[in-house]
């Protein structure tokens, strides 16, 4: 399952959906997560939100070796 859905093979996975009307700040959501020490896969759900999903893309750059990121819109 984690490869068909091009998922880390060993890291946890923690998916981050904010719901499509903007609740929450998903953004910073991502910089926190991307400072925890322990190895994570962080999947973002931005919907339809094209602006959001290009925001969160953007921080692959920077996100440390630890971690994975993968931005899914719909």
């Amino acid at each position: 399952m984690r490869t068909k859905h091009g998922l880390s093979a060993h890291k946890p996975v923690v998916l981050l959906s904010a719901g499509g009307f903007g609740v929450a700040n998903l953004e910073h959501m991502v910089d926190v997560l991307m400072t925890m020490t322990t190895p994570a896969h962080i999947v973002a759900l931005c919907g339809s939100n094209e602006n959001l999903t290009k925001k969160i893309a953007k921080r692959r750059d920077a996100i440390p070796s630890r971690h994975a990121l993968s931005v899914v819109g719909y």
